[in-house]
């Protein structure tokens, strides 16, 4: 059975719990949302100016409050427009791209519709240029390790394309834990589920969890991934 998309289910689910909350709450929110739209359309970060990461935030922050309207897709899309050609991180591709297909999801123009038709290939081999010798993903260009957290944003990017997802072949957990402690298989369980809630059969894996004494910067747990990227 194929498995509907990571990032729908996550909306989708997050959208249910908010429309519970009560509605002067829910309005409160969607009216700082509002008043946080920059003139050019984007949401500022932590530096002041418009922002990828941010405004991707925030656009998601719109669709789960129901409140994505087409005008403001349509002032967000200016922003994302003039961020085409600009050279970013693994984390501002993703927000880029599921940006741009929020927008016009939610009635809004299609911010890559002029775009050369070969664009998903265009954005398939920009993604493999952040991989690195260990299998994985790296934050920027030149990176010399991968790291979990980008390796999944590119393989939900891959997913948003439509194209199949890495494979996982391996997974390894460390926990730092008391001599003690036998419970780390519980512990990575968490990662194990959390593969298969995203990837779904692609996420099946063999896995194994060991105890350590300490892990770099007084980390609780290290997932280790092997994948195959088809």
């Amino acid at each position: 059975m194929a498995v509907e998309p990571y990032l729908p289910r996550l909306t989708a689910r997050l959208a249910d719990g908010v429309s519970r909350l009560p509605d002067e709450v829910r309005a409160r929110h969607v009216a700082y949302l509002q008043s946080a739209q920059n003139p050019d359309g984007g949401f500022s970060g932590r530096e002041g100016g418009s922002d990828l990461y941010y405004t991707g935030f925030a656009l998601r922050g719109f669709a789960v409050l129901d409140a994505l309207t087409p005008a403001i897709c349509e002032r967000a899309a200016g922003f994302l427009r003039g961020t085409l050609t600009q050279q970013t991180s693994i984390v501002d591709f993703f927000s880029l791209l599921y940006s741009s297909l929020l927008v016009q999801s939610f009635g809004g123009p299609d911010v890559l519709g002029d775009s050369p038709p070969e664009w998903p290939d265009r954005v398939a081999e920009t993604l493999e240029s952040f991989r690195t010798s260990d299998g994985g993903y790296t934050k920027s260009l030149g990176g010399i390790a991968g790291s979990t957290y980008h390796t999944f944003l590119v393989a939900l990017c891959y997913q948003l394309l439509g194209r199949s997802v890495p494979r996982m072949s391996d997974v390894v957990g460390f926990v730092a834990s008391a001599p003690d402690f036998t419970g780390q298989p519980g512990v990575v369980n968490g990662a194990s589920e959390l593969l298969g809630d995203v990837f779904g059969d692609a996420g099946r894996h063999a896995r194994s969890a060991v105890g350590v004494a300490a892990l770099p910067l007084d980390a609780p747990v290290e997932v280790e991934l092997v994948v195959e990227v088809g």
